[in-house]
């Protein structure tokens, strides 16, 4: 138990931004949105928590970020979604507020699968190099 009680103390002092997957994700959307700022961008996760922290940590970054789990599966957060996302969309149905959608597999459940993914990220991958 007190190995436990210490590991937990320890974790609590473990400053938020101390999180070096998200730090270079949120460097790669940036290059990305900069760089080609017409492109839509879909990154999926297999956890609902893990778009919540995302979304959150990448409208903190001050990125267009939509994030999109069961828990908002809404009928006017689909239509966003397809406004801001659908390329199949007519120019004028088509909005760009949001250029970063993330989002887990409740995405698939009613919207066209017309539209392919511009880029994938899985939250289980490891840092290389």
């Amino acid at each position: 138990i007190d190995i436990l009680t210490d590991l937990k103390e320890r974790w609590a002092n473990i400053p938020e931004d101390n999180d070096p997957k998200l730090l270079t994700f949120i460097q790669i959307l940036r290059e990305q949105t900069l760089s080609e700022p017409t492109r839509k961008i879909v990154a999926f996760s297999q956890f609902a928590d893990t778009v919540e922290y995302l979304g959150r940590k990448l409208e903190e970054a001050n990125l267009p970020v939509f994030a999109y789990t069961s828990a908002k599966a809404s009928r006017g957060n689909k239509q966003t979604i397809a406004a801001n996302f659908d390329a199949g969309l007519k120019t004028e149905a088509q909005e760009n507020k949001y250029q970063i959608l993330i989002a887990t597999d409740a995405i698939s459940e009613g919207l066209p699968e017309r539209n392919p993914l511009s880029l994938y990220f899985s939250s289980s991958c490891t840092e290389t190099g």
